[in-house]
């Protein structure tokens, strides 16, 4: 997806996975990279999506497609 149209040319990719807190390793970033992560259930991000809580307009289209495309193929 496109992060903004028409302003930047810069493409970001969405990637669902799977992961065990237990085998998350050390990240390193450059010395003027500032991250913040965590891993979040993917039920309590949906809700905050729904809440407002997350405003970032490329998780809220992950997390859209995610429910319409791919959630329900896991119940059926």
């Amino acid at each position: 997806m496109m992060a903004s149209e028409g302003f930047t040319n810069e493409r970001i990719t969405a990637v669902l996975a799977t992961i065990d807190p237990q085998q998350r390793t050390d990240r390193h970033f450059d010395h003027d990279e500032f991250v913040a992560t965590s891993l979040v259930p993917m039920d309590d991000l949906i809700e905050a999506v729904r809440d407002g809580e997350v405003t970032s307009s490329q998780t809220i289209a992950a997390v859209s497609y995610y429910l319409a495309f791919i959630a329900h193929r896991d119940t059926n």
